[in-house]
């Protein structure tokens, strides 16, 4: 069975708000001292992306960080942050 992380990659890589909602929630698991996820986001979502969640949140509680799709899909969202971060300091 295909690990919600490596399904719904695409979109959690993507920059529209409620995808970037997603990956705070998903870098919440990963390290909830870096990164923080807002539990109200919830309210925003449409049925898609809450099923989404749901699906995220459920995977996470059966596998943790043993989800190898999960620490890839982390490590991936924290070297586009930080090149992100690079990127607008340069452009400043």
């Amino acid at each position: 069975m295909t690990s919600p992380f490596e399904k719904y990659r695409d979109l959690l890589l993507d920059d529209y708000s409620t995808a970037e909602s997603l990956q705070n929630f998903v870098l919440s698991l990963y390290n909830r001292k870096k990164f923080r996820f807002d539990p109200q986001d919830i309210r925003f979502y449409d049925i898609e992306h809450f099923e989404i969640f749901i699906e995220l949140a459920s995977s996470y509680r059966e596998h943790g960080e043993a989800d190898r799709d999960f620490i890839a899909l982390c490590n991936e969202m924290v070297a586009r942050r930080k090149q992100s971060g690079r990127k607008r300091a340069i452009d400043a």
